[in-house]
């Protein structure tokens, strides 16, 4: 099982204490995959800068707003995002409940279907 971020978007404050283009929340995306299956959930989160830390916006990195991010959410939250992924991907690869046809029901030929028929 492997579990990936993805930040589609960042938000920014075009100009704040003299900064310009300060991130101030990390759009996300946590992906579970288990081949052939995979699950994701996605949020948005809030981003408290510390006073002398800060990245210009050109020089973000993928790993820095990972660090970000994680950070912000904090390690409990992140595990309960996973074991929620964890589940989805179980019901993927084991459906509790599917879908059958009543055995009453005799199912269409499509038009375009062959037949046995000479």
């Amino acid at each position: 099982m492997t579990y990936t971020w993805s930040f589609p978007t960042l938000q920014v404050a075009p100009s704040q204490d003299g900064l310009e283009n300060v991130v101030t929340a990390i759009g996300w995306r946590l992906t579970a995959t288990n081949d052939p299956h995979s699950a994701s959930i996605a949020g948005c989160a809030g981003i408290e800068h510390k006073a002398g830390e800060f990245t210009p916006f050109a020089e973000l990195t993928e790993a820095t707003v990972t660090r970000w991010l994680e950070a912000d959410l904090g390690d409990e939250f992140i595990v309960g995002l996973m074991l929620g992924l964890d589940r989805q991907l179980a019901d993927l690869a084991n459906p509790p409940i599917v879908t059958l046809i009543p055995p009453w029901v005799v199912p269409e030929v499509p038009v375009d279907a062959p037949t046995d028929a000479p």
